[in-house]
């Protein structure tokens, strides 16, 4: 019967491990035909395995000097974070970052998270404090704590160029990206270098994942190292990301999928460590984001109407890739306050939901 099942269906023979194997050999000793119907018996299970679910698509690299619109898209459209190559950040920048990180997380002394524009509450409970540093890129301010984080600032200032080039390459898409550029008029990029440990975060168990602090942004750099990532996509599901020698894992923000009216998929927060060990133990990702007095919305000029008004207007509904384009004129996202969006993504935890499922129309 496996003889035939292959020859139905394509398959090899001698690949039948594990749970396809078990399959099969428990289908021939429960549903063996007589001989009237040896020829009319068709294996209706293993046909079912073809719908087996498939993990998603590897990310794509994607390279900032010569960028490829195919796979750009696809990797905003689907995946909501990519590979970036050609961005012009030294290796060793990052090596020098990360010691002066950890001697800075090691200070007795708090550490300073003034940039986040929020006033900070006492947490009671330990076991769900980040122990993480907030520096703004742009502060150029006479503080004698940057003395020793040269390294650190400068690492900083060649993600926040590539991310700028992020944004440009997101926004040069046409019809399928940003449409215009969000930084052409007056609105002012804000980029911070988080520095978080990750002691406790790696590992299989979701619920530790989730217990990292969150803030909203366009797109967030990370350096990539040897160890894989965790990032927590945007239907609420972990992906495990292979790390690209010498690339720079890009993932795409809450902000980033308002702007393109949902056209875009998002990473919820930030990417995690695959497994906690020493070369893994500090992550220093660059935020870009905006001021938080910006109101955050749709780029493009967009009709407001409901769900029942779209037969009226000859609007389709807007499927998960907003490819159509008559229904990429349906505005999918309301107009709301970053300050209190950030308040509230930073708070809350373990955020189980969307947070942006409240702005949604």
């Amino acid at each position: 019967m496996e003889e035939k099942y292959f020859e139905a269906t394509g398959a090899t023979p001698g690949v039948n491990t594990g749970f396809l194997g078990k399959h099969l050999h428990s289908l021939s000793l429960l549903q063996k035909p007589n001989r009237v119907t040896r020829t009319q018996f068709v294996p209706k299970t293993p046909i079912t395995l073809l719908h087996i679910w498939l993990p998603p698509p590897p990310a794509p690299l994607v390279s900032l000097r010569n960028p490829r619109r195919d796979l750009l898209l696809s990797a905003a459209a689907d995946l909501g974070f990519f590979h970036l190559a050609d961005h012009g950040v030294p290796a060793h920048l990052h090596a020098s970052a990360l010691l002066e990180s950890r001697s800075l997380l090691a200070s007795p002394s708090p550490p300073d998270l003034s940039p986040l524009g929020f006033p900070q509450i006492d947490d009671d409970d330990d076991e769900v404090s980040d122990p993480i540093l907030v520096l703004d890129v742009d502060d150029r301010g006479d503080r004698g704590d940057r003395e020793g984080l040269r390294s650190l600032v400068e690492f900083g200032r060649c993600l926040k160029r590539a991310a700028m080039g992020v944004v440009g390459m997101l926004a040069a898409m046409g019809a399928g990206g940003f449409e215009v550029d969000p930084f052409g008029d007056a609105t002012r990029a804000r980029c911070l270098m988080w520095v978080s440990t990750n002691r406790g975060r790696g590992g299989e168990e979701g619920e530790e994942r989730m217990r990292s602090k969150r803030y909203p942004y366009v797109v967030g750099l990370r350096y990539e190292a040897e160890e894989p990532s965790w990032v927590h996509g945007d239907s609420g599901e972990w992906v495990a990301v292979e790390p690209r020698d010498y690339s720079v894992l890009v993932t795409l923000g809450d902000i980033a999928q308002v702007w393109s009216n949902g056209r875009f998929k998002k990473v919820r927060g930030l990417p995690q460590p695959f497994s906690c060990n020493e070369s893994s133990e500090i992550s220093i990702t660059l935020l870009l984001t905006l001021p938080l007095d910006t109101i955050i919305s749709p780029l493009s000029p967009l009709m407001e109407v409901e769900d029942e008004e779209c037969e009226q207007w000859n609007i389709d509904s807007v499927d998960d890739h907003g490819t159509s384009s008559s229904s990429s004129r349906r505005r999918r996202f309301r107009s709301f306050s970053l300050d209190e969006y950030a308040w509230r993504v930073y708070h809350e935890r373990p955020p189980f939901k969307d947070p942006l499922i409240r702005y949604r129309i």
